[in-house]
């Protein structure tokens, strides 16, 4: 195939001439040149050159190529729904903004040549529809629960950018992200050294969040996006705490790099209005649709006065996993304590996690240890033992 690349990025254009697929590949600086390349069988036209006003005249000129138009914005929701509807009206594929080279390479590839380069992501991620729905101690869970009952090496990145996640681990010890943001931008993070500097749960190794808000808008999605690759150089299955901050690189990143995205909610109202916001503002913006996410309901009360799982399904456009308990005041007081409640013999709870820790397994065919019984401390006898 021939390609002919209406775009500023050099970058982009000297790795899509790495790429085996392409023939040719030819960088037009301006659209005065787009004449000279009307032999090319696809064509990527970059909106920052190109408004999407001319895409209805360029498609009519050339009906036959395989077309992608680069979004670089998407802020503008009522101009960016114009772009879509153009877009789709006249065949014409969409790069949503916020992705490296990599990303738009790959998923070019994945339009022309489908099934040709797909790999299964070992990457999990969830999100929570607001704060304090329970994410991150339901994240920490499934990766203990993983870790007890596999073999499978479990790693879990804290890429919240307003909390370290740390209040569930009394002794933590390892790194924070704010502490390498300049090797991530600058690439040097080796895999092993990662590994280190993340803390050693006994099921599981935690890199904990950013702690400094100021710099929350200061990480890059290569950043992120370098952080992520490096984890699965060394982990069987990387589990990702994204938060519910949907406009930060660090949320985007961790969504955009999995092939698996969970929706952490629970019964409220506030959590639904929340996630209809951002998914409107944001995530549709950048090319996700809601069927993208399975939805996990925490802190779930079987009671007629609240919204059963069908309907939470119904009103979030969001099919949903499975429901976790609510336990009551034992999850205040095991955050007090600094423990997760998975440690604790409440079997309702403990279902529920293995349910969603059953689901990873067969779905990254993780090997499954010989079952031994294991006794575990009541409530009282944790606190005091």
């Amino acid at each position: 195939m021939k390609l002919a690349c209406l775009s500023q990025d050099n970058v982009l254009y000297s790795k899509l001439k790495g790429v085996s697929l392409f023939q040719k590949v030819s960088l037009l600086s301006d659209f005065s040149q787009l004449n000279e390349f009307m032999e090319c069988d696809v064509m990527i036209l970059s909106d920052r050159i190109v408004s999407f006003e001319m895409l209805s005249e360029l498609r009519q000129s050339m009906p036959y190529l395989s077309m992608f138009f680069m979004v670089s914005d998407s802020s503008d929701y009522r101009r960016f729904q114009k772009v879509e509807t153009m877009c789709h009206a006249h065949d014409i594929y969409i790069v949503y903004p916020k992705q490296t080279q990599d990303q738009i390479i790959s998923f070019i590839k994945g339009v022309l040549k489908p099934g040709e380069d797909i790999q299964k992501n070992q990457v999990v991620t969830f999100v929570g529809a607001q704060s304090k729905v329970g994410l991150t101690s339901t994240v920490l869970a499934a990766a203990t629960r993983l870790g007890m009952t596999t073999d499978a090496k479990i790693g879990v990145l804290g890429l919240n950018s307003w909390n370290p996640g740390t209040v569930f681990l009394k002794n933590y010890s390892g790194i924070y992200l704010d502490e390498i943001k300049t090797l991530l931008s600058n690439k040097m993070l080796a895999s092993s050294q990662l590994m280190k500097d993340m803390y050693q749960h006994s099921h599981f190794f935690y890199l904990a969040g950013n702690r400094d808000i100021k710099k929350r808008l200061h990480y890059s999605i290569k950043d992120i996006h370098y952080l992520i690759e490096q984890a699965k150089k060394i982990y069987d299955l990387v589990l990702i705490d994204a938060g519910c901050n949907f406009d930060d690189a660090l949320c985007i990143q961790g969504l955009l790099n999995t092939d698996s995205k969970f929706l952490v909610t629970n019964q409220q109202m506030s959590g639904l209005e929340a996630w209809n916001t951002a998914f409107e503002q944001v995530l549709e913006p950048v090319g996700f649709i809601k069927s993208d996410f399975l939805m996990i309901v925490n802190q779930y009360k079987c009671q007629p006065q609240f919204p059963d799982i069908k309907q939470l399904a119904h009103d979030y456009g969001v099919p949903c996993l499975r429901h976790i308990v609510h336990v009551g005041d034992l999850g205040l007081i095991v955050e007090a304590n600094q423990n997760l409640i998975v440690e604790y013999d409440e079997p309702e709870y403990i279902k529920d996690i293995d349910f969603i820790a059953k689901a990873l397994v067969k779905t990254y065919r993780l090997r499954v240890k010989e079952q031994t019984p294991v006794k575990r401390l009541g409530f009282m006898q944790k606190i005091f033992s």
